[in-house]
């Protein structure tokens, strides 16, 4: 993974899409501003009508620029990739520790099954797991779905801690509270899940407990409280509004940088679709799942299966027909099959029914929905879900224990056999697809130049001057 961040394995021409965005803004909010210039920010800018752009995506991946604030220059065009592997890197940890958590407490001693359960754990986080996505792709829009990755594995480690080590959840609280508060500045719709479960816990826990659990709750709640707050700000400051998260269709206020650029426009039928329906219905969950889950690859003699779902997706309902499908696909049963299977056994575990993994898969299971209600499906977005996943796999590995360590006959040995197969050919489709996906997200050098830009807002009726300010790379508002 370390090999294709730093683009020693599978090298390639040109540099990410914004790769250098988080470094600007780092820049940017030290001297106490937002916005940022349009030739940075380009097709992933959110514009106000007087042409000041801002960075929609969170806030939180700035986080990782502030060991090298003292002896970096910034922007530094690097540090997007190596954030990526190292949120990739924390996930994967956390996702492995829980797992062996998992075998740690399930009653099975036979050591061989142990041993071999230990390689597919690990095969499977990772060799086909996010972080493949992730470090293969130094995009700007890898990066909070990154920090998210690691701080929902936190989250599920922690519970795991509870229901396999007997770890005590009111001392899991606050930490609990941490990783769900900064997940709002990374990606917001699943901290709406993150939130809720922590607050059952903290119900759950001061119902039972003392007054000294009742101080750990309200930590909890103020740690919440103030990362919301924070999120409400820099809402404000960007968009006019603390509930917005996101550039409008309308050229009055702070407009979507694909409508302001001219690549679509403001009455387009994804714009009339999003200004009908918006940006999440609860009538896309199902259809977008089973894109989500199901969908094959567009490519050989199985891109006809793939075109004609994709036409049956958008058929579904009016709220699916404008969705944007982005290229790669491939459904999680093919990407991850595996932990699917993990996932459906653990399901019909009574404990993972109990405090406070019960609130844990609510909390995963809402921001999932979220996710599923979307108005776009793209690949990065299968590393929201995997929680979802990941939570009830833990619980499914004592029974896969149980089956394999148990007497022989055809079946098992039929099952081992399958199970082999299932392995290796999730780790081959999760290497395609993220081979495949990085190719979206390079761009050719030089392309956005002063000329260019110029000529991109020349009917925007700003004076020569502004418009010169506005195409600078260095920008500088005035006063």
């Amino acid at each position: 993974m370390a090999a294709l961040t730093l683009n020693l394995w599978l090298p390639y021409d040109g540099i990410y899409m914004g790769t250098r965005l988080y470094d600007l803004h780092f820049v940017a909010l030290l001297e106490g501003r937002f916005d940022l210039p349009l030739r940075e920010l380009r097709l992933e800018g959110h514009y106000a009508p007087d042409g000041t752009g801002y960075l929609y995506h969170g806030l939180g991946p700035l986080i990782t620029r502030l060991p090298f604030a003292l002896f970096v220059e910034f922007p530094t065009g690097w540090l997007t990739p190596i954030s990526i592997w190292f949120w990739a890197m924390v996930g994967n940890i956390c996702c492995h520790r829980a797992f062996l958590l998992a075998l740690a407490a399930s009653p099975v001693e036979c050591e061989k099954t142990r041993d071999s359960a230990r390689m597919v754990i690990a095969v499977v986080i990772w060799m086909s797991g996010p972080a493949w996505l992730l470090a293969s792709n130094g995009a700007i829009f890898s990066e909070p779905v990154a920090m998210a990755y690691a701080l929902g594995s936190g989250i599920v480690l922690l519970l795991a801690r509870c229901a396999f080590a007997g770890a005590d959840m009111a001392k899991a609280l606050v930490p609990l509270a941490i990783f769900a508060g900064l997940t709002v500045h990374a990606r917001p719709h699943l901290a709406v899940g993150y939130y809720a479960g922590v607050c059952m816990i903290a119900a759950f826990v001061v119902w039972r407990g003392s007054a000294r659990v009742r101080i750990r709750a309200g930590a909890a709640m103020a740690i919440l409280g103030l990362c919301g707050v924070l999120l409400l700000v820099s809402n404000m400051a960007r968009f006019n509004a603390p509930g917005a998260m996101h550039g409008s269709f309308d050229g009055s206020e702070v407009q979507y940088g694909w409508v302001y650029l001219g690549g679509e426009t403001a009455d387009s039928d994804r714009a009339k679709g999003f200004s009908r329906y918006g940006q999440f219905n609860a009538r896309r969950i199902l259809p977008s799942a089973m894109v989500y889950t199901t969908m094959p690859p567009p490519i050989g003699p199985i891109k006809q299966l793939s075109e004609g779902m994709e036409t049956a997706f958008h058929k579904w309902d009016p709220a699916t027909s404008f969705v944007r499908l982005e290229d790669p696909q491939v459904g999680t049963l093919l990407l991850w099959p595996v932990i699917m299977l993990l996932m459906v056994l653990g399901l019909a575990q009574r404990s993972l029914w109990r405090m406070p993994q019960a609130a844990g898969m609510f909390a995963v299971g809402a921001g999932s929905a979220l996710l599923l209600s979307y108005g776009t499906i793209t690949l990065r977005y299968h590393v929201d879900l995997w929680l979802l996943f990941l939570l009830p796999a833990l619980f499914g590995v004592a029974p896969m224990l149980r089956f394999f360590a148990g007497p022989k006959h055809r079946l098992k040995n039929l099952a081992q056999f399958g199970l082999a197969g299932a392995l290796v050919f999730g780790v081959s489709m999760s290497m395609l697809a993220a081979g495949g996906a990085r190719q979206n997200f390079i761009e050719e050098p030089g392309l956005w130049t002063r000329e260019f830009c110029l000529k991109l807002i020349a009917d925007k009726g700003y004076a020569e001057a502004r418009a010169e300010q506005i195409c600078a790379v260095n920008y500088e508002p005035t006063d």
